[in-house]
């Protein structure tokens, strides 16, 4: 499991919102 990777895409869905 990566767990920067899950960080990252929540980070860029948070922006996009």
């Amino acid at each position: 499991m990566a767990i920067q990777e899950v960080c990252r895409v929540v980070s860029v869905d948070n922006l996009s919102q």
